[in-house]
């Protein structure tokens, strides 16, 4: 099955962060994640597994205090419970692609 990237649903927007839903399949969500310079997502607590491809961009991802800085192709596992935010410390628009499995 074909996902349309025109069929996004917006779950989150504000002045530094806009998210969009773009499928659910196989016990997955998958969503468009996009952080204006300087912007964040605060850490926080998410009870599921999350892997985030880093489209483009760079930003330093927090998982439960440890600080790691990633840019563009690369991947990020987050176990389920762990302590998750991003900060976009670069130049350009942070692009995530996000994974949870939901089951």
């Amino acid at each position: 099955m074909v996902y349309s990237f025109e069929n996004k649903k917006e779950m989150l927007k504000n002045s530094v962060v806009s998210g969009y839903a773009l499928a659910q399949c196989n016990n997955r969500k998958l969503a468009h994640l996009t952080i204006v310079p300087g912007g964040e997502i605060k850490p926080h607590v998410v009870p599921l597994h999350a892997t985030f491809y880093v489209v483009s961009g760079n930003g330093m991802v927090t998982i439960n205090d440890q600080k790691t800085q990633a840019g563009t192709g690369d991947v990020i596992d987050v176990q389920a419970g762990a302590n998750r935010g991003w900060l976009n410390n670069g130049t350009e628009p942070l692009v995530l692609i996000a994974i949870k499995n939901i089951a």
